[in-house]
């Protein structure tokens, strides 16, 4: 019954629309399925298998006064389980792997002023996912031009009466920014500043404390090469206790010979771990964005770490390209910043093939290898396979 009320729900607000004065309406949708195989040789791991699928359609509403709605929902965001069988409680995409139809986008864009105000569950994005990647934020945010840049000011309610005894609980995380975005000569750049209020019944130790983050990001090409990079500075200020401030950096640069494209990048972290969903260059390391969460990544950068990664693709045809990358990340013992020291070393290789089937679809496989060598003498090697297919329209 509930799936079917679902599905009405949708309906209803899929032909809302024609009964009132929207000019048009964009739809848009995706669809992909992961065929997963990872093999851990660690005493007592077990290896892992699967198939996974999204399914997500949106529809963009935009009203002949310049107003516009838009919408995306997950139609399908889980692991198969069987259609007899229950559905799994932790799925690979989503804490919540059911049938259930789920939010994924929904927000009202409106014209006012010199800019643009949205006010609704939108997408987020920054430092090209060093910072944040594919995250969804319940907000409201207003940009305008002022030259040749965007500025944004906004506001996120990132928890609201989760961990009180009623909805009343003083218990709220909030989130404050501000960020521009320009052009100057070749070099597009960016500044993001976000602050963070955990109103005084948050758990220990965030509790009446703050943390401020401080993040440009640039990119650029200089004499044929590619350079992008972002710095995060995180200042840490809880309630209950003294904690340093966290700082991360990587720098990327890339150059096409024509028949290839070979591309480096170097990591740095002291207290600042990268999100997860951030670019390692490995299927098994990141490379896992918050909304879009990959089986395949069974480990993540540090917040002490120093680290070096290659990569070379090029197209064989129109169709097929070839990928091949290999680097080590050195994490450190980071327990002073407030993580769990891992102390570890991160060897990865990888292989990737891509075939554009169609203009709308792409079938890749990946093939990874990590090695993972602890400074207390033991080490695992963990590999992984997937064969993947995806449409977008």
């Amino acid at each position: 019954m509930k799936k079917h009320a679902s599905a009405l729900a949708i309906a209803a607000l899929l032909a809302a629309p024609a009964a009132h004065s929207a000019v048009a309406v964009d739809f848009n949708g995706e669809f992909e399925a992961n065929a997963v195989n990872l093999d851990n040789d660690a005493p007592g791991q077990e290896d892992g298998r699967g198939i996974l699928q999204l399914l997500r359609l949106g529809a963009n509403i935009k009203l002949d006064d310049g107003v516009q709605i838009v919408t995306r929902m997950n139609l399908s965001n889980r692991e198969w389980s069987g259609d007899r069988s229950r559905p799994a409680i932790n799925g690979a995409y989503s804490p919540d792997a059911a049938d259930n139809v789920t939010l994924d986008l929904g927000y009202l864009q409106l014209p006012l002023g010199p800019g643009i105000l949205r006010i609704g569950r939108q997408e987020s994005n920054w430092g090209n996912c060093f910072v944040s990647c594919d995250d969804r934020r319940d907000r409201i945010q207003y940009v305008t031009r002022l030259g040749g840049t965007n500025i944004g000011l906004g506001y996120d309610k990132r928890v609201e009466g989760q961990f009180g005894p009623g909805p009343n609980t003083d218990d709220d995380q909030t989130g404050y920014y501000g960020f521009a975005v320009g052009q100057l000569g070749p070099v597009v750049a960016g500044l993001l500043i976000y602050h963070v209020r955990y109103d005084d019944n948050f758990p220990p130790p965030m509790g009446d404390g703050t943390v401020t983050l401080v993040s440009p990001y640039f990119q650029t090409k200089v004499a044929g090469i590619d350079l992008s990079g972002t710095f995060a500075y995180q200042n840490m200020d809880p309630g209950q206790v003294s904690m340093d401030d966290r700082l991360g950096a990587y720098l990327r640069a890339g150059y096409d010979f024509g028949v290839a494209k070979v591309e480096g990048q170097l990591v740095w972290t002291d207290g600042y771990a990268p999100n997860q969903g951030f670019d390692s260059f490995s299927s098994m390391i990141n490379n896992s964005p918050e909304n879009k969460n990959s089986a395949l990544s069974v480990t993540n950068i540090g917040a002490d770490t120093i680290g070096f990664a290659a990569r070379v693709y090029g197209n064989v045809t129109e169709q097929l390209k070839l990928v091949a990358a290999a680097g080590v990340y050195d994490d450190g013992d980071a327990v002073e910043r407030g993580y769990r020291g891992r102390d570890v070393k991160l060897t990865f290789f990888d292989l990737q093939a891509h075939y554009q089937v169609t203009p709308s679809t792409l079938i890749w496989a990946t093939a990874g290898r990590v090695n993972v060598d602890r400074a207390s003498g033991s080490d695992t090697d963990l590999t992984g396979l997937s064969l993947n297919v995806r449409t977008t329209f």
